[in-house]
């Protein structure tokens, strides 16, 4: 009685753990159990593998999280959303805030630049592009988004408190400061439309 009372109560026992067993093996063809591997180890395994996998996914994601938020600003700007798609999440996971409810968008072109290059190559070009965008960041902080729209041209998207006067005339003083730095400092002649 005590043998069979083992058996029922050991066989019970191992049911559910030989059945998440099989469900791990059908669900991943990739990895089959070691012959000398218990069902234990093979779940540890199994387990242990998953986060590595999504440690890397995430990895990846994090990667590319500026690729996906320069293609979310530049469609934006354009005006190619939905509203209604937005959310903080969505946000949240292109790495985009928008503190205030004012907007505006500053258009920067690149008239010359031949000071700067010299063989007008794509290198050249967006070496120019990373200087601006960097002189623009830097002046900006946390109020703007700066976008590469095409190869002479760039856009800034402004997100400020306040539409008054005092903001207007502190983006006007930010726009001379960031021609005045492109012409001075790298002789990049650039003209700005807000």
């Amino acid at each position: 009685a005590g043998i069979i009372a083992s058996y029922v109560m050991a066989y019970r026992n191992y049911s559910p753990i030989r059945d998440v067993v099989q469900t791990i093996m059908k669900e991943n063809t990739a990895r089959k159990q070691d012959s000398d591997e218990n069902e234990i180890e093979y779940i540890k395994h199994s387990f242990v593998r998953t986060f590595s996998e999504n440690k890397e996914m995430g990895q990846t994601i994090k990667r590319h999280a500026p690729v996906i938020q320069a293609n979310f600003l530049s469609r934006l700007i354009k005006g190619h959303i939905d509203e209604s798609s937005l959310s903080d999440d969505s946000l949240a996971f292109m790495d985009v805030q928008f503190e205030y409810d004012y907007f505006g968008v500053i258009v920067l072109d690149i008239e010359d630049c031949r000071d700067f290059i010299t063989d007008n190559t794509e290198q050249e070009w967006a070496h120019v592009r990373f200087i601006l965008s960097n002189i623009s960041s830097e002046l900006l902080g946390s109020r703007g988004f700066i976008v590469e729209m095409d190869r002479s041209r760039m856009a800034i998207l402004l997100n400020v408190s306040t539409n008054a006067g005092p903001m207007k005339q502190e983006v006007a003083n930010v726009i001379d400061h960031l021609q005045n730095t492109a012409l001075n400092r790298f002789h990049l002649k650039i003209s700005m439309a807000i």
